[in-house]
């Protein structure tokens, strides 16, 4: 973990092995307050017990503040909870999504996934309801030209741009033909 900019350390200092049992949070002097650079609440005193639920309150809320967008991973409990991450900061809320200007959208579905189809950019076809066909009068199978017999079609919601442009809808969301 880099220190630079680290008004507690100095800019460019290196911090010292901390012994395991012991947590450094911003020096002796900012204890009980919040850390100034990434504002984490560091805890009281100069050492927790090791395993305390205090000391993994402060793991978890230190591994969360270190962590890069690159170390994010979409995972099904999170795909209904999307995130931005910018300029070092998360920020939450699936109505953010809405926000951000259209190709920043679709690497952030691309990215955690949609709630329509699970981040697979394909979703059931609503003309022949996932089957590639359907049957006509008389009971005559038809293949379903929606979809193309394949029962699935693109995600809309993962598609943001013109609907009826078809070069860019193959081109972002990676469908051949």
């Amino acid at each position: 973990m880099s220190t630079e900019g680290c008004p507690a350390q100095g800019v460019g200092a290196q911090a010292a092995p901390v012994p395991s049992g012991q947590l450094h949070a911003a020096g002796a002097a900012q204890r009980g307050a919040r850390h100034p650079a990434h504002g984490l609440d560091s805890p009281e005193g100069a050492a927790l017990p090791e395993g305390s639920p205090e000391e993994r309150a402060f793991r978890a809320q230190l591994d969360l503040a270190v962590r890069r967008p690159d170390d994010l991973e979409a995972t099904p409990s999170d795909a209904d909870f999307a995130r931005l991450v910018a300029l070092g900061r998360a920020f939450g809320g699936a109505s953010l999504c809405g926000l951000l200007p259209s190709p920043l959208q679709r690497r952030w579905r691309r990215r955690f996934g949609c709630g329509e189809c699970g981040g697979s950019r394909r979703v059931r076809c609503p003309t022949c309801n996932g089957r590639g066909g359907y049957e006509a009068m008389g009971g005559v199978p038809v293949a379903c030209k929606s979809c193309r017999s394949t029962g699935r079609v693109v995600c809309r919601a993962c598609f943001v741009g013109d609907g009826f442009d078809i070069d860019a809808i193959r081109r972002d969301m990676g469908v051949p033909d």
